[in-house]
């Protein structure tokens, strides 16, 4: 990891100005990057974050994933398709009730 991403994650991490799951994402990164020689094992860096050790997994995955582009790592995945219509909405559930008085 560069210097520039380890910089921008800090500053991800100390701002408090991210959403959460960002926040614990580049701590993750920032933990996996740290380090000289062996890299520490996850549950180790999952212990630290307080995380469990497959959320480590996943990070990491997604990290390689994307070759290594912290930004779309820690970023939140776009819905691939629209949310499904509430087949009973507040309309209709309010004429059901008027309805059995």
């Amino acid at each position: 990891m560069s210097a520039e991403d380890r910089e921008w994650l800090t500053r991800t991490v100390r701002t408090g100005v991210h959403p959460a799951q960002e926040v614990r994402r580049s701590r993750i990164l920032l933990e996996l990057d740290e380090g000289v020689g062996e890299p520490p094992g996850r549950r180790a860096v999952a212990e630290k974050v307080g995380v469990d050790p497959q959320t480590i997994a996943n990070v990491a995955r997604e990290y390689v994933k994307h070759e290594g582009d912290v930004g779309v790592t820690i970023r939140r995945k776009k819905q691939s398709t629209p949310p499904v219509e509430p087949i009973v909405t507040g309309g209709a559930c309010h004429d059901f009730c008027v309805s059995r008085r």
